[in-house]
């Protein structure tokens, strides 16, 4: 007795008809009942929510017919392990149940503040592998316009210099590209009110293409769209859904070679809308697919 009242833990036993004959521990004092009020009692009469949650009759029950059961239980910020056993005589005779509620309220705080670590540790792995990228991704069109302004300056030709200053337009491009994707990720990684309303599918990706007409005529790309007339709309935010459809869509072209297909899809599956995009590109290297939504 002298040991359960130190353990962080809740103990109780009944008899067959699941009368409480004892109930002891000092996790009563995390909970707003009292170990007596329990006694010659019905395992959940009158119980509140919580009560019921902790004193499972179906788990009494299931002791009554020699089976062991163990659950979670909470009551108010207070997590408990419980655990039924059937409680036997010296004849190993069934006459009741035991049970005990250990207090895991402080292992359950620790594992969420491990979590919370290793959540924050890949974050900052993910930041660093993306500034690594990132890195690279910037250094190459600089280097392709220093290349470009060195050649401009010193070359007199103008069929050359236009040449040249093309090359810089594009490379400008591609650097306002790579910035505006890495404020994406800053406003997506910091977004706190994500907006949605009701979103027609089908007209975002009827729409969808408009952006990519030049491209797709400049490459011969033969782009199929099979829409679900049925598919009704979804709850979502179409500003962020467009862009991330655009974001798939621009991959699909850029890695599809001349004269290839691009097909855009949509379907119900349930409760849910498939959107796929499918192209006859170069496809993506099995090692790069799980990094693929990083």
């Amino acid at each position: 007795h002298l040991i359960l009242e130190q353990m962080p833990a809740i103990l109780w036993t009944t008899d067959e008809n699941l009368i409480v004959t004892s109930s002891t521990g000092s996790g009563f004092n995390h909970i707003p009942i009292e170990a007596d009020s329990l006694l010659n009692q019905w395992i959940a009469s009158a119980p509140p929510v919580e009560k019921l949650s902790m004193f499972r009759t179906e788990s009494h029950y299931q002791a009554l017919e020699g089976n062991s059961s163990t659950y979670q239980s909470r009551w108010g910020d207070v997590s408990f392990q419980c655990f039924i056993e059937p409680l036997y005589d010296a004849k190993q005779k069934i006459i009741g149940c035991v049970g005990v509620a250990l207090d895991v309220t402080a292992r359950r705080d620790a594992e969420q503040v491990a979590v919370d670590l290793r959540v924050e540790k890949e974050r900052v792995q993910v930041l660093s592998d993306f500034i690594q990228n990132a890195s690279h991704d910037l250094s190459t069109p600089l280097s392709v316009m220093n290349a470009s302004l060195y050649l401009l300056e010193n070359n007199s030709d103008s069929e050359k210099q236009k040449r040249h200053v093309h090359i810089l337009s594009q490379q400008t491009e591609r650097l306002g590209d790579l910035v505006e994707s890495m404020l994406t990720m800053l406003r997506l990684d910091k977004i706190d009110d994500f907006h949605k309303s009701m979103v027609d599918v089908n007209h975002l990706v009827d729409v969808l293409p408009f952006n990519y007409e030049p491209t797709l005529r400049i490459k011969r790309i033969k782009l199929i769209k099979d829409l679900d007339p049925d598919l009704p709309p979804i709850d979502a935010n179409e500003s962020y859904l467009l862009q991330a459809l655009e974001e798939v869509l621009d991959n699909a072209i850029q890695f599809t070679n001349v004269g290839g297909t691009v097909t855009i899809s949509t379907r119900k599956d349930g409760e849910r809308a498939i959107i796929e995009v499918r192209d006859t590109g170069i496809g993506i290297a099995p090692e790069d697919q799980v990094r693929i939504f990083e």
